[in-house]
């Protein structure tokens, strides 16, 4: 479903490309500094054991996030999807900063990925409903600026907080970026002027997270504590 109301004159369309250009930028800036500083958090939570876990794991919830919540986009728009997303992040982010043990660590980046799972796809949906389709290539290509900007600038600024004060530090970066990035997402993008109804597949979601779920673990105790066979 097209969401007509993203065009009106009310929100200005570069107010709207803004949003959408700060949210994928922070998607990509939580990931890069989340790979530079997961090395110092396994290190120091004693977290080697558990180090694909911390991989796996946030990984699925993306992939979940991302299907599930792109269906309700669909029902109840891109706005305020666009807002829970930075909501994930920033709880995701605080609690990882304060974590104390890497098995609740694990547990707050599969929260922070729910977050980091949705932007990315939804950026591209806004755009979608912005633009037709001989110009939404366009803009989608210029998406790879803000995706690059983060990856020149991430490792460096995170590497540097990781090697001169915590890998913490970077966790309290991310929250007030999500909360700007909120705080962005509200101001320019309206509210989906008309709900549709939909139907949810509850069961064809719970198989697919079952089912997701069940691989990872397969792939993750076998040959280590279980055999192959």
């Amino acid at each position: 479903m097209r969401e007509k109301s993203l065009t009106r004159d009310t929100h200005p369309r570069k107010l709207q490309l803004i949003a959408v250009f700060v949210a994928y930028f922070t998607a990509f800036f939580v990931t890069n500094s989340l790979n530079i500083a997961l090395p110092s958090i396994v290190a120091d939570m004693n977290g080697m054991a558990y180090y694909s876990w911390a991989v796996s794991i946030p990984a699925l919830a993306t992939a979940i996030a991302t299907l599930i919540f792109g269906k309700l986009s669909d029902m109840y728009g891109r706005r305020i999807i666009l807002l829970a997303a930075p909501g994930f992040i920033f709880v995701g982010a605080v609690l990882s900063a304060s974590s104390q043990t890497f098995v609740f660590m694990i547990l707050t980046l599969s929260l922070l990925s729910l977050g980091v799972g949705v932007l990315p796809p939804l950026c591209f949906s806004v755009l979608g409903d912005l633009y037709t389709s001989s110009d939404r290539s366009v803009w989608a290509g210029l998406m790879n600026i803000p995706s690059a900007i983060a990856a020149f600038m991430v490792p460096t600024l995170s590497g540097w907080i990781v090697d001169n004060l915590s890998w913490r530090f970077t966790f309290w970066l991310d929250a007030p970026l999500a909360l700007l990035t909120a705080l962005i997402v509200m101001i320019a993008l309206p509210a989906l002027a008309k709900r549709q109804t939909h139907r949810i597949d509850f069961r064809g979601s719970i198989l697919l997270a079952g089912a997701a779920s069940t691989m990872i673990l397969a792939f993750s105790w076998a040959g280590s504590t279980y055999a192959w066979s």
